[in-house]
């Protein structure tokens, strides 16, 4: 592998720079569509799990109740769906028109949500407006983010172009690395906001449930 590395660097730094431009941005549209193909499959199959999961929790609970068993039926869920919820929470969301759809969105919102057991139903724990100001901030920071990881390219690439030493090779490495965090964390962010409101029906019903 060292090998295989040394050899790349070696013709990077033989060829003109436009050829090494060309070459990096290839390689990212790349690796971001191989990255798109690969969420989306793993997406696909999560669904289909869930789906299948929640399929049997329901045979089971409409045979036995879901009374007759809440700590068994918390723990499945948790197990299942890699989340916690009450016997409540798990009743508020088997009731719901479309079941599988709320689990998912709670669990990417749940930050921003809170159930409230005397009402049976869920309300935002942030106001509408902060919540449009975090979604906005976090598509901010994601557009800023991918000029950095632009610029973190360019940067590596000239370093090793012009034969620069091992520091600022790896400071631009460390620069490419630093932004795709800042994209994932973004990314995440303006989901977080996104499913917290889309679980309690868009923005104009979710205004009311604060």
């Amino acid at each position: 592998m060292g090998k295989f590395l040394g050899f790349l660097t070696g013709i990077l730094r033989d060829a003109p720079i436009i050829v090494g431009i060309i070459i990096g941005v290839i390689l990212v549209a790349v690796a971001a569509l191989v990255s798109w193909k690969i969420w989306n499959e793993a997406a696909s199959l999560r669904r289909s799990s869930h789906k299948e999961n929640l399929a049997s929790i329901s045979e089971i609970i409409n045979e036995h109740g879901i009374d007759s068993h809440p700590i068994q039926a918390e723990l499945v869920f948790r197990e299942l769906f890699g989340i916690r919820l009450t016997i409540d929470e798990i009743r508020y969301f088997l009731d719901c028109a479309s079941p599988l759809s709320g689990i998912i969105h709670y669990k990417h919102g749940y930050r921003y949500i809170r159930f409230d057991k005397s009402t049976a139903s869920m309300h935002l724990t942030r106001s509408v407006k902060t919540l449009q100001w975090l979604q906005r901030g976090s598509i901010a920071i994601l557009f800023v983010s991918f000029i950095f990881i632009v610029l973190a390219l360019l940067f590596t690439l000239a370093a090793i172009f012009t034969s620069a030493n091992a520091e600022l090779i790896a400071t631009g490495f460390i620069g490419l690395f630093g932004s795709v965090v800042l994209v994932w964390l973004s990314l995440d962010g303006a989901r977080a906001v996104n499913a917290a409101v889309m679980l309690l029906g868009g923005w104009e019903k979710a205004r009311g449930r604060v």
